[in-house]
């Protein structure tokens, strides 16, 4: 499926080999669904340190300001209670989510909120150029 997505995009910028467009990295539903659940399963930075600028309650612990919080965002990425057959790549689960970030909270490859990595659509479009260049010439 991913072969025949980038067959057509090649297909489309003919015998000149163009360069590909912003609307070419838009078409690749199929890759970026694959690009989605790498990223859930094989997280770049799998984890995240945050400091408390005040005390912080969370359930019946209080968090002190200034401690280090260590997040493991792999932890969510992989717990069964928020994505189904957490341990399977399965690039359909985001066949509806479109081309943003997920809503999921769960889901954090890049980060959320103020903390969002600036630069993530930079890496999901070069993932999308190797992919391209991978999958169409070898």
């Amino acid at each position: 499926m991913v072969q025949e997505e980038h067959d057509v995009i090649l297909k489309a910028k003919g015998k000149d080999n163009q360069k590909l467009t912003w609307d070419d990295y838009k078409s690749m539903k199929l890759t970026q669904c694959v690009i989605k659940e790498t990223l859930r399963l094989v997280s770049a930075a799998p984890c995240v340190f945050r400091e408390p600028k005040q005390d912080i309650k969370f359930k019946d612990f209080i968090i002190p300001k200034g401690w280090t919080v260590f997040v493991f965002l792999s932890g969510q990425h992989l717990d069964e209670k928020y994505h189904f057959e957490a341990h399977k790549f399965n690039p359909w689960r985001w066949k509806d989510e479109g081309q943003e970030l997920s809503d999921n909270p769960r889901y954090m490859p890049f980060g959320k909120g103020a903390r969002l990595c600036p630069g993530y659509h930079l890496a999901r479009f070069q993932i999308c150029l190797f992919l391209h260049h991978f999958i169409t010439k070898f």
